[in-house]
């Protein structure tokens, strides 16, 4: 990553757009703390993400690039550890995981150990621990990878209403996604952040293509 500078609104999603390798997740490993930057710096809400990086990932909701999951937990059980990782309160936790397993039809899996799950069913149990209690900031880093298009639309259905309670920041590598889901969209190639704008923006600005 090189020289990256962006702003992000509250209550908006910003959908980081570009190809395999070019920079993504390295920037979401930066923000979540895992990666250190060589260089400048970078705050989520507020809070410097190197000296802070406890009291951020409080605010934070994160599915990254790879499913990390118990394999031995069920769905129901991954909700509820998240759900109190959250300082929710035992009942709201537990309407939470309902609402959130449903939305993501989830809930004929909700008693089934993660390690039996499919693929697809494995990401959308990481994007409700991601999102379950309503995070300030959620991190997600592609998302639908593996999803048909039914359940993509679903998860597109559950992130629009989601960012009315928190500020998303995804990866994606597909143009439909991006315009269909973000108030604001950044195209990054090898490691720079190229243009930025809304969706309309760019089609207006590069509506006969842009070369990377």
């Amino acid at each position: 990553v090189d020289q990256l500078s962006s702003q992000v609104e509250d209550n908006t999603i910003f959908c980081l757009l570009g190809h395999n390798g070019a920079g993504k997740t390295t920037s979401m490993s930066i923000m979540t703390g895992g990666l250190l930057p060589d260089s400048g710096w970078a705050t989520i809400a507020g809070q410097d993400v190197v000296r802070d990086k406890a009291k951020i990932r409080k605010s934070l909701g994160v599915c990254p690039q790879f499913d990390v999951l118990y394999s031995e937990l069920s769905c129901w059980e991954h909700m509820l550890l998240y759900g109190g990782m959250q300082a929710m309160e035992h009942q709201q936790c537990e309407e939470e995981a309902r609402r959130l397993l449903s939305c993501l039809s989830l809930s004929s899996k909700a008693h089934q150990r993660a390690g039996y799950l499919s693929g697809g069913q494995q990401r959308r149990l990481s994007l409700a621990v991601a999102l379950i209690g309503d995070p300030k900031i959620v991190l997600l880093d592609e998302p639908t990878t593996g999803l048909d298009p039914d359940n993509r639309r679903k998860v597109w259905k559950l992130l629009q209403a989601q960012k009315q309670k928190s500020t998303i920041i995804l990866t994606t590598h597909s143009m439909e996604e991006a315009d269909l889901l973000a108030d604001t969209i950044g195209v990054m190639s090898k490691g720079k952040m190229q243009v930025q704008g809304t969706s309309l923006e760019l089609k207006q600005a590069f509506g006969t293509g842009y070369i990377l």
